[in-house]
């Protein structure tokens, strides 16, 4: 499913915006203007378009809760300004499929992992509002697609943790649903494509299987109480549900290594474990490149666990302190997800590990103290005087 994106302003991307699946699920994929209308806004306010408009039917309770998600947005970043939201198409209250189906996006990361045990806990096989669906979303990467086509290597390695996921859900009852897209050229920028685009491409997905789910969840990212300005967050997701598809945000109080425990303990989820965010493509049959800043806090993790051997999607189970010289907790300055590693790593008899993920630690917040003073200065220089 596609649709074309017609510029009235800065917009610079791609002009065709696409969604795509697998045959065996061709007759679930619907072109529902409210996907589109997601992942468009998110763009026209990134590029400071004059408006977003769809030449189709809307949800009107999608079109009130986006409205109010953009405005959220603006506040969290006042470069965002709002976009008037415009469906030509006129407003049309879509309804749910019957019976209930519940879908859930699975990455393989430890945030939906976590979240699909724990959810299979507490609504097993069989409930009513039990999961039966699992979206393993492709293209929200910054290297997986370029321009409009698919990057070899990245699509390959997707095959891969696609075939380690199916095994996963054969084994808890659910149906994988691969999808594919360009969403991620939309706003290809690291910072817009975090606080305004990311949540809203990946809900998309959703709405376009409304044929085939009525609810859908998105896994917390691990801050729990700390969770800051996110475009994934628990004020955003649920408001950009529709008539016909509701949409959750999962354990949003559970912290990260709390969700490791739980992963660490499940071997069915340890098998599918992916948390890399390398740039580079990675050999084949590889999960994990063990160096970056997500695959070493990880092995930490496991390793102040105690279980450290118990996954094989790592290279190597053992760290050294040598490995994290070059460690920067860069989405993670607060040590939200690495300080409760360090009385961890103290209480298996790792206080070499310990001592450097401290330095590590305290270097990331000077960095971040220095950072936020420059743009006090910045302000009060450039603010307007009275």
């Amino acid at each position: 499913m596609s649709a074309r994106v017609v510029a009235e302003g800065g917009y610079a991307g791609p002009e065709r915006l696409w969604f795509e699946t697998d045959a065996a699920f061709a007759d679930d994929l619907e072109a529902a203007p409210e996907a589109f209308l997601l992942a468009g806004a998110a763009a026209a306010v990134r590029y400071g378009e004059p408006r977003v408009a769809i030449d189709a039917p809307v949800c009107p309770r999608f079109v009130a809760g986006l409205e109010g998600v953009l405005r959220l947005f603006h506040r969290w970043e006042p470069a965002f300004r709002p976009v008037p939201v415009e469906p030509t198409g006129g407003l049309v209250a879509p309804r749910s499929r019957t019976p209930r189906r519940v879908a859930m996006f699975l990455s393989g990361g430890v945030d939906s992992l976590a979240l699909l045990r724990s959810h299979r806990a507490a609504l097993p096989v069989g409930h009513p509002a039990a999961l039966e669906d699992a979206f393993h979303v492709f293209g929200l990467h910054p290297d997986e697609v370029r321009g409009d086509a698919p990057d070899p290597d990245r699509r390959r390695g997707y095959l891969e943790q696609q075939a380690r996921l199916r095994t996963l859900c054969d084994a808890t009852g659910l149906t994988l649903v691969p999808v594919r897209t360009n969403a991620r050229a939309l706003c290809p920028d690291f910072h817009a494509w975090k606080y305004l685009q990311f949540g809203p491409s990946l809900l998309a997905v959703a709405h376009l299987f409304r044929r085939r789910v009525t609810d859908a969840w998105v896994a917390s990212n691990g801050y729990g109480i700390h969770q800051g300005r996110y475009s994934s967050h628990p004020l955003v997701d649920a408001n950009l549900s529709s008539g016909a598809v509701e949409l959750h945000h999962g354990e949003a109080a559970v912290l990260r290594h709390e969700k490791l425990a739980a992963v660490a303990a499940w071997p069915e989820g340890l098998e599918a474990l992916q948390v890399c965010l390398t740039h580079d493509p990675l050999p084949p049959g590889v999960a994990n490149c063990g160096a970056c800043e997500k695959c070493l806090r990880t092995r930490m993790g496991m390793l102040a666990l105690g279980a450290p051997g118990r996954t094989t999607s790592f290279p190597r189970p053992g760290l050294e302190p040598a490995e994290l010289v070059r460690y920067s907790p860069g989405s993670d300055p607060l040590g939200i997800f690495s300080a409760p590693l360090l009385q961890g790593l103290a209480d298996v008899g790792r206080a070499d590990l310990a001592a450097a993920l401290a330095r590590r630690l305290a270097h990331a917040r000077r960095k971040a103290r220095r950072r936020a003073s420059w743009w006090r200065r910045t302000w009060r220089r450039l603010r307007p005087r009275r």
